[in-house]
C-alpha cells in the first residue's frame, strides 16, 4: 500500500504560517496529500535566522496546545512536529523522513522589508532540502 504524498508545512504561529496552512490545506485536499506540519523551537534569541523576523517565546507546553488547536479541525490527515535548534537542519531531517512532494512557507507582508531578505530562508531551504 502506497503511502498518501506529504506537503511540509514549516509553522511559527504567525499570520504568514497561518496563511500557509490554508494554502496547504487546500492543495492537500483534491491530492489526496497529508500534512506534516513543522515548528521550529528556537532555543535562543541569538539565533541569527531571527534578525529578520519574530520568534514565537512559546514554551514546550504552549507549542504543543498552540499545533493542536492549528490540526484538530483540519479536513485532510495531518502529523505535527516539533524540531529544536536552527530551521535548516530541522527542516532537512523532516524532509528526510517524510520525502514531501512540496515544502509550504509563509511570507510575511512587511512593506518595510526588503525582497531579498524575506526569501533568504526560502532559498536556503531550496539549496539544502531540494524540493519545490
Amino acid at each position: 500500500m502506497k503511502k498518501a504524498p506529504a506537503l511540509l508545512v514549516l509553522t511559527d504561529f504567525f499570520q504568514a504560517a497561518e496563511r500557509a496552512l490554508d494554502y496547504a490545506t487546500n492543495l492537500a485536499a483534491p491530492l489526496g496529500a497529508r500534512l506534516v506540519l513543522l515548528h521550529v523551537r528556537r532555543d535562543s534569541l541569538l539565533d541569527p535566522e531571527a534578525l529578520p523576523g519574530e520568534l514565537s517565546n512559546l514554551n514546550a507546553s504552549a507549542v504543543r496546545l498552540a499545533l493542536n488547536s492549528l490540526t484538530h479541525d483540519l479536513p485532510v490527515p495531518v502529523v505535527a512536529e516539533v524540531g529544536h535548534g536552527l530551521l535548516l537542519p530541522a527542516v532537512t531531517d523532516a524532509v528526510s523522513r517524510h520525502h514531501p512532494a512540496l515544502i509550504v512557507l509563509g511570507r510575511p507582508e512587511r512593506d518595510e522589508l526588503p525582497d531579498e531578505l524575506a526569501s533568504t530562508t526560502a532559498l536556503e531551504i531550496i539549496q539544502h532540502a531540494p524540493y519545490p
